[in-house]
């Protein structure tokens, strides 16, 4: 096992014991009601794919406010995580137990990815946004969602995660430059980032 596999591994087992617990992880669950209002007013959506959807809340709300107008997608590596979504969404949407950096799902296949508060997990970010740009339709839209600390915690952070070993399978938290200069180079056209939430980022690109 690789480097790479072992990280995989490691965040896999750790969402898998989250989703058997209470713990809901916070930092997700305050990003969900921005995102909410970005998509609420919109009449042209088709497809939706939440990539590292975890036990489907994001989906459920987005199922509740568009009923059966739009298909919807999950994606995680946690069979655990993705069992608890299926129960919630009742077949509302498609559920596949997959790996970000070799995505089970064809060329062009949805309209919007959304992608939140699992980047700092992908051991290849690179390759990662390069399958996340082959499964979105021309002209479709990236939705990230992703962590920015302060540099000096930012700092911490990343030593922490050296010390532990990524035990948890978090590789890096990154700078929001960072993260646009690797989306641009990914093929995307950035429409708009913003700080939401605390620390996180709502960054917004098109294909």
């Amino acid at each position: 096992m690789d480097k790479s596999d072992k990280l995989k591994k490691n965040s896999q087992e750790y969402f898998d014991s989250v989703a058997n617990s209470d713990y809901t992880i916070p930092e997700p669950t305050r990003c969900y009601s921005v995102v909410m209002e970005r998509l609420q007013d919109r009449t042209d959506l088709e497809s939706i794919a939440d990539v590292g959807c975890g036990t489907g809340d994001m989906l459920e709300m987005i199922a509740a406010k568009f009923g059966e107008e739009i298909k919807l997608y999950g994606l995680d590596l946690s069979g655990n995580a993705l069992k608890q979504a299926e129960e919630k969404l009742a077949g509302r949407a498609e559920f596949i137990q997959g790996d970000v950096e070799n995505l089970p799902m064809e060329d062009q296949k949805v309209q919007i990815v959304l992608n939140m508060h699992s980047f700092h997990h992908y051991p290849n970010p690179d390759k990662a946004l390069a399958e996340i740009y082959r499964i979105i339709a021309k002209g479709g839209e990236y939705w990230l969602v992703e962590n920015e600390y302060k540099p000096f915690r930012r700092f911490i952070a990343n030593l922490r995660l050296t010390l532990n070993r990524h035990r948890e399978g978090d590789v890096k938290m990154y700078a929001r430059e960072e993260l646009l200069t690797m989306i641009k180079n990914a093929g995307f056209a950035v429409e708009s980032a913003e700080a939401i939430a605390d620390h996180s980022n709502l960054i917004i690109c098109r294909k």
